[in-house]
């Protein structure tokens, strides 16, 4: 994709996010921002719960646009190999179950990289083919299957943000920055996933 061209298209993403974005990850944003406002005078302050509102929209999104439509495409399915298998077994439960609670972030990072990286369990598994299949549809494919993409910042927000945020790690002021332009950035993962999982025309 063209970099201007790129560049255009995640700035109209931000800029709409009212309407690219669900509810669900809109009250998670508004109330990190809210939260953060609170806290700007006291920066000395733990800033976990506003950095878990950040890592929760950015959860939500990826569920919403990978993982639903990949369990609407499995319905029929028979998924009890993948079911067992333990790198992309929680992925599966839910396609199994999609009135199940969804993977959570580091979940869905990992399956993506079991998806880019293991060939021979590519070729068999039922879930695996009907992603990559599914991805063949979207302009943005290589950003979502590319080991630089899609599945490293995922697995950075879940590593160094969410699961620190949901523990007993103190997080920062700073962390919280981090993790805001990591998110919602001029190059976030929101508006990135967004223009990737469009469709091709």
């Amino acid at each position: 994709m063209n970099n201007n061209r790129q560049n255009e298209r995640l700035l109209v993403a931000s800029e709409a996010r009212a309407s690219r974005l669900s509810p669900e990850a809109l009250r998670f944003l508004a109330t990190s921002e809210y939260l953060g406002k609170q806290l700007l005078p006291e920066p000395d302050l733990e800033w976990s719960p506003v950095i878990i509102g950040l890592c929760k929209a950015a959860e939500v999104e990826i569920v919403n646009r990978l993982i639903r439509p990949l369990a609407q495409q499995t319905v029929s399915l028979d998924l009890k190999d993948d079911r067992e298998d333990k790198d992309i077994g929680r992925v599966t439960t839910f396609c199994a179950n999609p009135d199940s609670k969804p993977p959570e972030l580091g979940a869905v990072a990992h399956f993506l990289r079991t998806v880019t990286h293991s060939k021979n369990r590519r070729s068999t598994s039922k879930l695996m083919l009907t992603f990559l299949d599914l991805a063949s549809n979207w302009t943005g494919s290589q950003w979502i299957l590319d080991p630089q993409g899609l599945q490293q910042v995922a697995a950075k927000l879940s590593t160094e943000f969410r699961n620190k945020a949901a523990h007993i790690d103190e997080m920062s002021k700073e962390d919280y920055r981090r993790c805001k332009e990591l998110v919602i950035g001029s190059e976030g993962i929101l508006w990135k996933l967004d223009i990737s999982v469009e469709g091709l025309k």
